[in-house]
């Protein structure tokens, strides 16, 4: 009797380690989306705009992961007024008044997602669950806020139109952070490819507190080490 139970002990261990050697539970995610949004507070917007995104992570434990963003938010365009010194080089003690224009937002930031109901790996078959989860995250934004321009003089010519205005116009380092939920759903053999969809709060700290209120729907692509790292 012990002699078989060494055996079958022998050959389920065979089994896993075969098991393991021909699969890998893909733990790294490359995520694309887009969406609405519209920013309120201190910058406001009069409708909702388009935001896209592109997000890199991989996997922390079976209830966490942790990414890197790169989001873009439509701003308003629309004039702002700033107390002190904020696009302009003035003495520390010197206070002013400018007006300035957000046209676009790109942030920066690294977020984690918490599956707080479910493990999001199903390792009885070997496929990913269907997950809700929390997610929060902070970083820098590099706001867009060129001045507005000057009202037109008919005895002047119209200046030139700016082609590349993320490169050319002036813009703002800000603190930003992200609170949102979602849900995550595989598709097909559930461990390759999966749509989420969530709403997010990004907030930004200028001045005063501005919440740019965010819809969106994504595709997530969930690749093994095999596929990512170079040397094996």
């Amino acid at each position: 009797m012990k002699k078989t139970l060494i055996i079958l002990i022998l050959l389920l261990g065979l089994r896993t380690t075969a098991l393991a050697d021909n699969f890998e539970i893909p733990n790294f995610s490359l995520m694309f989306h887009g969406g609405g949004e519209m920013p309120n507070g201190f910058i406001q917007a009069n409708g909702p705009a388009p935001e896209a995104g592109i997000w890199m992570g991989t996997g922390l434990s079976q209830r966490w992961d942790g990414f890197f963003a790169i989001d873009y938010f439509t701003m308003p365009n629309l004039p702002l007024t700033i107390n002190g010194p904020a696009t302009v080089i003035l003495p520390s003690s010197s206070t002013a008044t400018t007006i300035v224009q957000p046209t676009d937002d790109v942030s920066l930031s690294i977020n984690t997602r918490w599956y707080l109901f479910n493990d999001k790996w199903d390792y009885a078959h070997r496929r990913y669950n269907t997950s809700p989860y929390l997610l929060t995250g902070m970083g820098i934004d590099l706001l867009v806020d060129p001045p507005p321009p000057p009202p037109p003089n008919p005895n002047l010519p119209l200046p030139a139109p700016q082609e590349f205005p993320l490169i050319t116009n002036n813009f703002e380092i800000l603190f930003a952070m992200n609170f949102g939920a979602g849900i995550d759903f595989p598709l097909g053999n559930g461990h390759e490819v999966s749509l989420y969809t969530e709403a997010l709060d990004h907030m930004i700290f200028w001045q005063g507190l501005t919440q740019v209120f965010d819809g969106r729907f994504g595709i997530r692509f969930m690749l093994d080490t095999a596929h990512v790292d170079p040397f094996r």
